[in-house]
């Protein structure tokens, strides 16, 4: 635990990269580190923005303000 103490940034890196790091007390198995959020692949990352610029794609209006738009949907306009 000592050890895990003095090098817990460079543990919780590596955590965060989506290693799973096991923390251990006099050799047994105490606290497993794992990142809350799974990486993703670049083929995920890549098809999640293609996914954003279809729906950007389909929106042919301007941006306008908050107030814009709430007025726009009391109208009826459909986005």
């Amino acid at each position: 635990m000592l050890e895990a103490k003095n090098r817990l940034s460079e543990l919780l890196d590596r955590a965060v990269a989506g290693e799973e790091v096991v923390i251990t007390r006099r050799g047994e198995p105490e606290v497993v580190l794992t990142p809350l959020r799974k990486p993703i692949s670049r083929e995920e990352a890549e098809a999640e923005m293609a996914r954003w610029d279809a729906l950007r794609a389909r929106y042919k209006g301007p941006v306008g303000t908050t107030e814009q738009t709430k007025a726009d949907i009391n109208a009826g306009r459909r986005f």
